[in-house]
């Protein structure tokens, strides 16, 4: 540093102060994107299609039945409600949930999920989805459809 505060002949008029402002805002605007980018990834995570099954999982093992009724697009009565309570029922407690495979077409998404206790024991699944008003929800009619067709492919 000479004299007159600036780090040299080559930084001339960039003293210590200037520097530390820029760092100051570079660390600042990389804390403001870095919250921003978890929002919104917290966001999308906590509405897509694999968040539905996962609380629809969650709902139908702990017997809630009100937070289930609002993941799906039919009446809890109904009898593929009762198929896909069942379906959900069957997997083990306590089960880690991972997606293996998403395909969509327009408001339509079909998940194939795997559930995991331990390394040897996991059960899979498959779910199909419609968005409806901005929201996914489960469509147990067409999850039943697609499950009995894939059970009947030859």
């Amino acid at each position: 540093m000479n004299s007159d505060g600036c780090l040299g002949p080559k930084f001339t008029g960039i003293t210590q102060e200037t520097i530390l402002n820029r760092l100051t805002q570079s660390i600042f605007a990389s804390l403001v994107l870095t919250a921003l980018t978890m929002g919104v990834f917290s966001a999308a995570q906590s509405v897509g299609p694999e968040s539905v099954v996962r609380r629809w999982i969650r709902a139908v093992q702990s017997g809630d039945a009100s937070s289930a009724s609002v993941l799906i697009n039919q009446p809890l009565q109904s009898q593929y409600s009762g198929w896909l309570i069942d379906a959900a029922a069957t997997l083990p407690a306590g089960s880690s949930t991972r997606l293996v495979s998403k395909q969509r077409s327009g408001s339509l998404v079909i998940l194939t999920t795997e559930h995991r206790v331990n390394p040897t024991m996991a059960a899979a699944r498959y779910w199909v989805l419609q968005r409806e008003g901005g929201k996914w929800r489960i469509d147990p009619q067409r999850t039943y459809q697609f499950v009995d067709q894939a059970v009947r492919m030859p």
